[in-house]
């Protein structure tokens, strides 16, 4: 016969070890849905810094490429450096980034070197998929 002492030991155990494995088992659940979130957000990034890629090679096409258009000139005439205003134009619904807002931004200055003159374009592109985009402080 066991002493009285000895009684219900194997009770005791038993709920250790379901108490162990069910935190385990949430710690495994936490760890594999913050591994998904990451994961969503890095290619929700990657498709913003895509979008704004595509704003870059728009604005570089309106400036270079099709200097008579509204943003190519509102780009040259008064958008320089010095706090000037510079000419923006916003894009909603690229196919495969409709979800983002492009807002494009474009700087120029007029440079004289020697008998040849320069054109310096500076654009900035910020891409956003929320509502207030874009804000003062980006997302």
């Amino acid at each position: 016969m066991c002493p009285k002492f000895q009684r219900g030991f194997s009770i005791l155990a038993a709920i250790f070890i379901l108490v162990v494995l069910a935190s385990l088992g949430g710690f495994i659940l936490s760890v594999s849905s913050t591994q998904h979130l990451s994961q969503a957000q890095d290619i929700l990034g990657s498709r913003a810094q895509l979008a704004a890629r595509s704003g870059i090679e728009w604005g570089s096409y309106q400036a270079i490429r099709a200097p008579g258009g509204a943003f190519a000139t509102a780009c040259r005439t008064g958008a320089g450096y010095g706090g000037a205003p510079a000419a923006s134009q916003t894009l909603n619904g690229l196919p495969g980034l409709a979800e983002f807002t492009i807002v494009v931004t474009c700087h120029s200055n007029a440079y004289q070197e020697g008998a040849a003159a320069y054109r310096v374009y500076q654009l900035v592109a910020t891409a956003c998929n929320n509502a207030n985009c874009p804000a003062a402080t980006p997302p």
